[in-house]
């Protein structure tokens, strides 16, 4: 038997027993660390829960690619707020002993949407990027990674508050939408170095940028929705600067591509290079964390500790 929070036609989350099925032939059983969720992953009635990391504890007859004590990590329509899952082999990751159960979350979503943002924007060392709407985990993720390539950002963010809350994650310059007087640019802060590309997470019309300086073949990469991974297809009359990151084709038409973003992340995320501020709760406050999370009172990363941390990992 299990403990896990489960989210009611109410919207109240109870935290309760439920049952483990049994590990099939290519199953593997995990103890779960660490798990999160988005708002838009919550679908009551259901476990809470989309991303998860933990210890394998038990492997199926079939299994050759996981071994009992492998930590692992592994993306869930629902279900990861437990003690304990059973998933097949095949829908789980490996993941490096020098990373921490809950930073191994901004793996499989952020990071690697991150990482493919960066591909689409095409930015060499030495260029600058303009980060639109730096706000949450993928832009702060994109800052550690920049800084890491030699490539100078600019955040624009909403206020001071957010402005306070994403310095710490390295971007090279700062600036609140409201005091960007109408006759100045970001590049103003870049030694009027041209922008090379934009990510822009609040989906502005492209002509929203032509002032802030672009390059006159700067890209302007839209980040999708959390809630949509897909790539949103492109209208006849679309800017064709416009790239969309689609993170499902990201993953799989180039798995070496994907596995180089997983080894960088990690890299960044062991390091510290990559900041991102973690929120945590204990399963028994999974309550608490889901409120948190619809109310969009947080920055970084809500996760939910399924059992007391032992150590750093």
């Amino acid at each position: 038997m299990a403990r896990a929070a489960v989210l009611g036609r109410d919207l109240r989350v109870s935290v309760i027993g439920v049952r483990v099925p049994p590990v099939g032939r290519t199953d593997v059983r995990i103890a779960v660390e660490v798990a999160s969720v988005s708002r838009s992953a919550a679908t009551p009635p259901s476990i809470l829960g989309s991303e998860l990391a933990g210890v394998i504890v038990e492997i199926g007859p079939d299994v050759r690619e996981f071994v009992v004590g492998d930590r692992v990590i592994a993306v869930v329509r629902s279900g990861a707020w437990t003690t304990e899952i059973v998933l097949p082999s095949a829908a789980v990751s490996r993941i490096a002993r020098t990373l921490p159960f809950d930073l191994s979350l901004l793996v499989p979503c952020s990071g690697l949407v991150a990482v493919a943002g960066l591909d689409a924007a095409g930015v060499r060392p030495g260029g600058v990027v303009l980060v639109a709407g730096a706000a949450g985990a993928t832009s702060c993720i994109i800052a550690g990674l920049c800084r890491a390539r030699g490539i100078d950002t600019v955040a624009i963010c909403a206020d001071h508050g957010v402005a306070e809350k994403i310095a710490p994650a390295g971007f090279g310059s700062i600036v609140v939408a409201a005091d960007i007087e109408s006759g100045s640019t970001p590049s103003d802060l870049t030694a009027g170095r041209p922008i090379d590309a934009v990510i822009d997470f609040t989906w502005q019309p492209a002509v929203v940028f032509d002032r802030f300086g672009l390059s006159a073949d700067a890209a302007i990469v839209r980040i999708p929705s959390a809630h949509s991974y897909a790539t949103t297809p492109r209208a006849a009359s679309e800017d064709p600067r416009l790239k969309h990151v689609s993170l499902v084709r990201f993953v799989a038409t180039d798995r070496a591509r994907t596995d180089e973003a997983v080894a960088e992340l990690t890299a960044g995320l062991s390091t510290g290079s990559i900041r991102v501020p973690i929120v945590q709760f204990s399963l028994d406050d999974a309550g608490a964390a889901f409120e948190r999370i619809r109310s969009g009172d947080y920055f970084g990363k809500v996760v939910v500790r399924a059992r007391p941390a032992v150590g750093a990992g």
